[in-house]
């Protein structure tokens, strides 16, 4: 565990309980509209439960996190980064909206170059 958590702006703490809560919305309307085993919703209400834990982590400032927590943390915000992307791409995207969008991709960019050389001092390669 580090104490990479204490290096993160309040933007960018809101960022990853952002990409959490998405995440965690997304799985269970996906788990409330399609059918899956019972193997198959466990595993997806357990996966729920390691982000809701990760979550409090980042609302409750605790900054003992662990790598592989923070790996999946990642790859959350590296897709919210994408999703980013695609939207300043649309030229419908202007004025107030394009700058907030903008302003959350910087965000997003801080937040994987902070990440990247957090695990790159432990020899992980993302």
């Amino acid at each position: 565990m580090d104490t990479i958590g204490s290096s993160f702006t309040a933007e960018e703490l809101e960022f990853c309980i952002s990409a959490l809560q998405l995440q965690i919305e997304d799985i269970e309307r996906d788990l409330s509209e399609n059918k899956y085993s019972k193997d198959e919703r466990i595993q997806l209400t357990s996966y729920i439960k390691k982000l809701d834990e990760i979550q409090d982590q980042f609302l409750l400032e605790n900054n003992a996190f662990k790598s592989a927590d923070l790996l999946q943390v990642s790859d959350l915000v590296e897709k919210e980064r994408d999703y980013l992307n695609t939207i300043l791409d649309q030229d419908d995207v202007v004025g107030e909206m394009r700058k907030e969008a903008q302003r959350h991709l910087r965000t997003a960019n801080s937040l994987l170059r902070k990440l990247k050389k957090y695990f790159q001092s432990f020899d992980i390669t993302v």
